[in-house]
């Protein structure tokens, strides 16, 4: 499965063939712990663009060695899936890492809803190492790149 990460390359490797391992797990904003992609470059770049306090250098093409849709699920055709799932005492991000675990899934496809809505990919944490492959990365203009 292709997918494109953009990255700061103070914080990873943008040498292509290389293993991309650095998650997300540290950010509360995320809705899972995992490794978060756009599914398309114009995608990708266009969220790279926009007022969101993170720096980028690189857009990586990436493959995701192993996965394939099926291995995903998708918030955007079933919104209240994590809702109807998730036990009182755990919090939607407990609940999509428990749901990925007990239903064999890899990771999921969700839009964020707003100003500016965008679709992303997340792997979850468990399924990242050994499987994101730098195929190609593109430098991007730091005139172009939010900061």
């Amino acid at each position: 499965m292709k997918a494109f990460r953009l990255v700061d390359e103070a914080h990873d490797p943008i040498k292509e063939g290389e293993l991309l391992t650095r998650t997300s797990d540290h950010s509360h904003q995320k809705l899972a712990d995992g490794m978060y992609f756009a599914l398309s470059r114009e995608a990708a770049l266009s969220f790279a663009t926009k007022p969101h306090g993170h720096r980028y250098t690189h857009l990586l093409y990436c493959d995701l060695d192993g996965i394939e849709m099926d291995d995903l699920w998708d918030e955007i055709v079933e919104p209240n899936r994590i809702a109807r799932f998730k036990s009182q005492d755990e919090s939607p991000r407990q609940a999509r890492a428990r749901y990925g675990k007990e239903n064999n899934k890899k990771g999921f496809i969700w839009q964020a809803r707003g100003v500016e809505s965008w679709t992303e990919l997340c792997l979850l944490s468990e399924h990242v190492c050994k499987v994101v492959r730098i195929v190609e990365s593109e430098q991007l203009a730091t005139d172009k790149v939010s900061a």
